[in-house]
């Protein structure tokens, strides 16, 4: 079938001027820009890390902290397993990722003879629409 070229464009195809005053109007427009994906601020990903890992640390359960206020929905293997953690430490800057930020995270537990053991753990941390602090198994 042939095509016939008209001013630049394939007849009945859109011309390049028109492809792109709508990619210009695409990322203008709410909802279709990256703004739905922004990471959400690294010192805010941090506390609510921070406030999950010592729940965590002083006993609290999963699912007390999705009924604390503010809720956190949280979830480890470890922790939903009852392993309780002696202490933890936030390893460096976080790396944003999507409509999360990434921390790697040192958890110390003791062993069954008490013998402290440091376990390195990543974690994925979003605040919209809910805080959510997930173990990354991939690590």
């Amino acid at each position: 079938m042939p095509i016939f070229v008209r001013n630049g464009s394939a007849a009945g195809g859109p011309s390049r001027r028109r492809i792109l005053a709508g990619a210009v109007a695409c990322l203008l427009l709410p909802g279709c820009g990256s703004d739905g994906l922004a990471p959400p601020d690294a010192d805010e990903a941090r506390r609510i890390l921070e406030r999950a890992l010592a729940f965590w640390r002083d006993g609290g359960t999963i699912e007390a902290l999705a009924s604390a206020d503010p809720p956190i929905v949280a979830s480890d293997p470890r922790w939903e397993r009852g392993e309780p953690i002696s202490d933890f430490e936030v390893d460096g800057p976080p790396v944003p990722s999507g409509a999360q930020q990434k921390f790697r995270v040192n958890l110390r537990f003791a062993d069954a003879r008490g013998k402290p053991r440091e376990v390195a753990a990543r974690y994925e941390v979003g605040t919209r629409p809910i805080q959510t602090v997930f173990r990354a198994m991939l690590q």
